[in-house]
Protein backbone atom coordinates (compact mmCIF):
# COMPACT_ATOMS: atom_id res chain seq x y z
CA UNK A 1 0.00 0.00 0.00
CA UNK A 2 1.05 3.37 -0.61
CA UNK A 3 3.07 5.52 1.42
CA UNK A 4 3.74 9.98 1.24
CA UNK A 5 4.53 12.45 3.78
CA UNK A 6 3.69 15.00 0.61
CA UNK A 7 2.00 17.66 1.20
CA UNK A 8 -2.33 17.56 0.11
CA UNK A 9 -2.65 19.76 -2.86
CA UNK A 10 -5.28 21.55 -1.50
CA UNK A 11 -7.63 21.70 1.56
CA UNK A 12 -10.47 19.45 -0.31
CA UNK A 13 -7.93 16.88 -0.67
CA UNK A 14 -7.51 16.61 2.46
CA UNK A 15 -11.00 16.51 3.32
CA UNK A 16 -11.42 13.46 1.11
CA UNK A 17 -8.62 11.97 2.96
CA UNK A 18 -10.98 10.88 5.73
CA UNK A 19 -13.24 8.95 3.44
CA UNK A 20 -10.58 6.59 1.88
CA UNK A 21 -7.19 7.85 2.31
CA UNK A 22 -6.08 5.51 -0.78
CA UNK A 23 -8.60 7.28 -3.26
CA UNK A 24 -7.17 10.44 -2.61
CA UNK A 25 -3.63 9.21 -2.75
CA UNK A 26 -4.51 8.36 -6.53
CA UNK A 27 -6.34 11.55 -6.67
CA UNK A 28 -4.52 13.74 -4.99
CA UNK A 29 -3.80 15.88 -8.06
CA UNK A 30 -5.97 15.99 -10.85
CA UNK A 31 -9.29 17.93 -10.30
CA UNK A 32 -12.55 16.16 -9.40
CA UNK A 33 -15.68 16.89 -11.65
CA UNK A 34 -16.78 18.24 -7.81
CA UNK A 35 -14.32 20.63 -7.18
CA UNK A 36 -14.19 22.13 -10.87
CA UNK A 37 -18.28 22.88 -11.72
CA UNK A 38 -19.40 21.94 -15.39
CA UNK A 39 -19.24 25.31 -17.68
CA UNK A 40 -17.27 27.35 -15.16
CA UNK A 41 -14.02 25.59 -16.44
CA UNK A 42 -14.10 27.47 -19.36
CA UNK A 43 -13.10 30.41 -17.62
CA UNK A 44 -11.37 32.58 -18.14
CA UNK A 45 -9.95 31.28 -21.29
CA UNK A 46 -12.78 30.46 -23.26
CA UNK A 47 -14.60 34.07 -22.17
CA UNK A 48 -14.88 35.88 -25.29
CA UNK A 49 -16.38 32.55 -26.77
CA UNK A 50 -18.62 32.31 -24.29
CA UNK A 51 -19.83 35.94 -24.31
CA UNK A 52 -20.80 35.61 -28.00
CA UNK A 53 -22.86 31.94 -27.34
CA UNK A 54 -26.50 32.79 -27.44
CA UNK A 55 -27.07 31.44 -24.79
CA UNK A 56 -24.41 31.64 -22.33
CA UNK A 57 -23.53 35.28 -23.54
CA UNK A 58 -26.68 37.16 -22.08
CA UNK A 59 -26.19 35.53 -18.70
CA UNK A 60 -22.74 36.39 -18.20
CA UNK A 61 -23.58 39.73 -19.56
CA UNK A 62 -26.52 39.87 -16.55
CA UNK A 63 -23.61 38.96 -14.04
CA UNK A 64 -20.53 40.91 -15.41
CA UNK A 65 -20.10 42.62 -12.28
CA UNK A 66 -19.59 39.18 -10.49
CA UNK A 67 -16.75 37.66 -13.32
CA UNK A 68 -15.59 40.39 -14.35
CA UNK A 69 -12.70 41.00 -12.19
CA UNK A 70 -12.35 37.73 -10.72
CA UNK A 71 -10.00 35.51 -10.05
CA UNK A 72 -11.25 31.72 -10.96
CA UNK A 73 -9.17 28.47 -9.71
CA UNK A 74 -7.27 30.62 -7.59
CA UNK A 75 -4.68 28.53 -5.54
CA UNK A 76 -3.85 30.63 -2.14
CA UNK A 77 -0.99 29.26 -1.29
CA UNK A 78 -0.40 29.01 2.69
CA UNK A 79 2.07 26.76 4.40
CA UNK A 80 1.34 24.07 5.36
CA UNK A 81 -1.98 23.87 3.57
CA UNK A 82 -2.97 25.31 0.55
CA UNK A 83 -6.50 26.75 -0.44
CA UNK A 84 -8.21 26.23 -4.10
CA UNK A 85 -10.86 29.20 -4.34
CA UNK A 86 -13.21 28.37 -6.98
CA UNK A 87 -13.84 32.58 -7.16
CA UNK A 88 -12.35 35.16 -5.49
CA UNK A 89 -12.66 38.81 -5.99
CA UNK A 90 -11.71 42.15 -4.52
CA UNK A 91 -13.70 45.35 -3.99
CA UNK A 92 -11.69 47.27 -1.42
CA UNK A 93 -11.57 45.90 1.86
CA UNK A 94 -14.45 43.63 1.42
CA UNK A 95 -13.62 39.82 -0.03
CA UNK A 96 -15.87 38.05 -2.37
CA UNK A 97 -15.54 34.23 -2.35
CA UNK A 98 -17.79 32.24 -4.73
CA UNK A 99 -18.40 28.27 -4.69
CA UNK A 100 -18.78 27.68 -8.11
CA UNK A 101 -21.44 24.75 -9.03
CA UNK A 102 -23.05 22.84 -11.69
CA UNK A 103 -25.94 23.77 -13.60
CA UNK A 104 -28.98 23.33 -11.64
CA UNK A 105 -26.27 22.28 -8.42
CA UNK A 106 -26.85 23.11 -4.73
CA UNK A 107 -25.07 24.99 -2.26
CA UNK A 108 -22.92 22.61 -0.55
CA UNK A 109 -21.30 24.45 2.08
CA UNK A 110 -21.81 22.27 4.75
CA UNK A 111 -19.05 21.62 7.22
CA UNK A 112 -18.32 18.19 6.43
CA UNK A 113 -18.82 18.46 2.72
CA UNK A 114 -16.86 21.35 1.90
CA UNK A 115 -13.82 23.29 3.75
CA UNK A 116 -12.09 25.53 1.52
CA UNK A 117 -14.79 28.25 1.97
CA UNK A 118 -15.03 28.50 5.36
CA UNK A 119 -10.99 27.52 5.90
CA UNK A 120 -10.83 31.08 3.86
CA UNK A 121 -13.47 33.05 5.08
CA UNK A 122 -12.03 32.28 8.75
CA UNK A 123 -8.42 33.51 7.80
CA UNK A 124 -9.74 36.44 5.55
CA UNK A 125 -12.12 38.15 8.54
CA UNK A 126 -8.73 38.20 10.53
CA UNK A 127 -7.24 40.20 8.66
CA UNK A 128 -6.87 43.81 9.29
CA UNK A 129 -7.08 44.83 5.75
CA UNK A 130 -10.19 42.98 5.48
CA UNK A 131 -14.06 44.75 6.65
CA UNK A 132 -16.08 42.02 5.32
CA UNK A 133 -16.06 38.73 3.47
CA UNK A 134 -19.35 37.33 1.56
CA UNK A 135 -19.54 34.13 0.74
CA UNK A 136 -21.53 33.10 -2.70
CA UNK A 137 -22.69 29.85 -4.36
CA UNK A 138 -23.55 30.28 -7.96
CA UNK A 139 -24.60 27.73 -10.21
CA UNK A 140 -23.49 27.94 -14.02
CA UNK A 141 -25.95 29.66 -15.89
CA UNK A 142 -27.75 30.51 -12.47
CA UNK A 143 -27.82 33.52 -10.27
CA UNK A 144 -25.17 34.26 -7.86
CA UNK A 145 -26.78 33.73 -3.93
CA UNK A 146 -25.42 35.78 -0.91
CA UNK A 147 -24.96 32.40 1.62
CA UNK A 148 -23.14 34.50 4.70
CA UNK A 149 -21.80 38.16 5.01
CA UNK A 150 -19.40 38.10 7.68
CA UNK A 151 -18.30 41.54 9.32
CA UNK A 152 -16.19 40.45 12.42
CA UNK A 153 -14.03 38.35 14.15
CA UNK A 154 -17.33 36.74 15.53
CA UNK A 155 -16.69 33.48 13.83
CA UNK A 156 -20.06 31.45 13.01
CA UNK A 157 -19.59 27.73 14.01
CA UNK A 158 -18.96 26.22 10.32
CA UNK A 159 -15.33 28.15 10.69
CA UNK A 160 -14.45 26.46 14.23
CA UNK A 161 -16.12 23.15 13.25
CA UNK A 162 -13.87 23.02 9.85
CA UNK A 163 -11.02 23.93 11.99
CA UNK A 164 -11.05 21.24 14.14
CA UNK A 165 -11.78 18.73 11.17
CA UNK A 166 -8.63 20.25 9.42
CA UNK A 167 -6.48 20.12 12.43
CA UNK A 168 -7.84 16.19 12.69
CA UNK A 169 -7.37 15.19 9.63
CA UNK A 170 -3.90 16.78 8.91
CA UNK A 171 -2.36 14.84 11.79
CA UNK A 172 -4.01 11.71 9.77
CA UNK A 173 -2.18 12.70 6.76
CA UNK A 174 1.14 13.56 8.47
CA UNK A 175 1.31 9.81 9.31
CA UNK A 176 1.64 9.20 5.70
CA UNK A 177 -0.55 6.07 5.44
CA UNK A 178 -2.90 5.54 2.37
CA UNK A 179 -5.38 2.40 3.40
CA UNK A 180 -8.38 2.02 1.17
CA UNK A 181 -11.33 2.68 4.07
CA UNK A 182 -14.61 0.57 2.71
CA UNK A 183 -17.91 2.36 2.64
CA UNK A 184 -20.69 3.69 1.30
CA UNK A 185 -18.81 6.31 -1.46
CA UNK A 186 -17.20 3.54 -2.80
CA UNK A 187 -19.92 3.35 -5.01
CA UNK A 188 -19.69 6.40 -6.58
CA UNK A 189 -15.46 5.86 -6.75
CA UNK A 190 -14.43 5.55 -10.30
CA UNK A 191 -11.42 3.63 -9.21
CA UNK A 192 -13.10 0.10 -8.35
CA UNK A 193 -10.68 -1.38 -10.67
CA UNK A 194 -7.58 -0.47 -8.91
CA UNK A 195 -8.78 -0.47 -5.34
CA UNK A 196 -7.13 -2.13 -2.67
CA UNK A 197 -9.95 -3.00 -0.15
CA UNK A 198 -9.62 -6.82 -0.52
CA UNK A 199 -6.43 -6.07 1.13
CA UNK A 200 -6.85 -4.45 4.41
Amino acid sequence: LPTSHAPPAHLEVLRRHGECPFRTYLERFPLRLEDGALGWHLLPEERERLLRDPEVGPWLEAYREHWQTMQFWKLWERKPLNLRLDGVRREGDIIHLYRLLPQGGEPDLGPRKRWTEWYALGVLVERRDIREVHLWTWPWMGRPTLYRRQRSAQLPKAVEEVRRQVEEAYSLWQQGAFRPTPGNHCYACGLADICRKEEV
